[in-house]
């Protein structure tokens, strides 16, 4: 098996402890509209590919009554706003990833993030928490790119950083992440510390699934 020369890691629920944040941006929006807030579990569940599906997620579970389009985009601008001023107040690195990221780097493995997130808001918090770590490439969302899983995105991240995929790895929390890899044919690592349940994920990822940082630094210690 060819040796990983990259790793690509998601950002929420991989890398830093987001849930919080999102959360208090998301409940701003629904109270506005009279909408029952979402808990921190079920905020878990509708992130994953984007602010704004993260809200229609919570829009089509929680709301009483129908939502046109012109207030569900209000109530998207309410959330990212809100989320703009306040995008690190409850954040948090997992433990044991400032380890992670300079035990790769001291194997000379290039690190990259790439999230669905919009891609300034990537940029600040990868700057914010990880200020003088040097990735590759970092990239979230674009307006004139796809979201992962997208053949498409993934495989213009790869020739960015120029690793093909073969040696290269993903490593994300998320059934989306899994299928990017897949998609790529690239290989993958899937955590199970972050926003999905581990009994959710084993339906889905057919490949190996780690329960924390220190566990995901052993595995990639064997394939670097």
């Amino acid at each position: 098996m060819e040796k990983i020369k990259s790793v690509i890691f998601d950002l929420d629920g991989t890398l830093l402890d987001t849930i919080e944040d999102i959360r208090y941006a998301l409940n701003y929006a629904l109270s506005c509209y009279d909408i029952e807030k979402a808990s921190r579990n079920e905020t878990r569940r509708y992130v994953g590919s984007g602010l704004r599906l993260t809200l229609a997620r919570a829009i089509a579970e929680k709301s009483r009554c129908p939502i046109s389009e012109e207030d569900q985009e209000l109530m998207y601008r309410l959330m990212i706003e809100t989320y703009r001023r306040h995008p690190a107040t409850y954040t948090c690195k997992y433990d044991g990833i400032d380890n992670l990221l300079g035990f790769l780097a001291s194997s000379g493995v290039k690190v990259s993030i790439l999230s669905n997130k919009d891609d300034d808001l990537v940029v600040l918090l990868a700057e914010r928490f990880f200020p003088d770590f040097p990735f590759s490439v970092v990239r979230g969302k674009r307006p004139s790119s796809p979201l992962k899983p997208s053949t498409e995105l993934s495989t213009a991240v790869m020739a960015d950083i120029g690793v093909d995929a073969a040696h290269t790895l993903f490593v994300g929390d998320s059934e989306v992440d899994y299928r990017t890899a897949e998609a790529a044919f690239a290989r993958s690592i899937i955590v199970t510390y972050g926003f999905r349940d581990a009994s959710d994920l084993s339906r889905v990822v057919e490949g190996m699934m780690v329960s924390s940082p220190l566990e995901l630094q052993k595995a990639l210690s064997g394939l670097i």
